[in-house]
């Protein structure tokens, strides 16, 4: 393994460093270091058996949301807008 192999791995296992809280009441005390850069974030929640995900939630610029309506707007048809205008009327 090269030096930069070893400083990079080293460096990923400083990032991945945990530490254990505990539960209490409902609520989980996030770690200091995390607490300061993540206060007032929006957070998507959710869990499954033993693992909870919490992701914090980003709003993108209007020039980032244009760019991926550009993108789903080239597959979509003259017929698929008339069929979904049609559908909306129906229901």
């Amino acid at each position: 393994m090269s030096r930069v192999d070893e400083n990079f791995n080293r460096d990923i296992l400083k990032l991945m460093v945990t530490q254990t809280t505990k539960i209490k009441n409902g609520n989980i005390a996030l770690p200091e270091k995390l607490r300061k850069s993540w206060k007032g974030a929006e957070v998507f929640i959710t869990g499954e058996k033993d693992t909870i995900l919490v992701k914090r939630l980003t709003t993108p610029s209007l020039s980032e949301m244009i760019s991926e309506f550009r993108k789903i707007g080239k597959n979509i048809s003259k017929k698929d807008v008339k069929d979904a205008i049609k559908w909306a009327r129906e229901n």
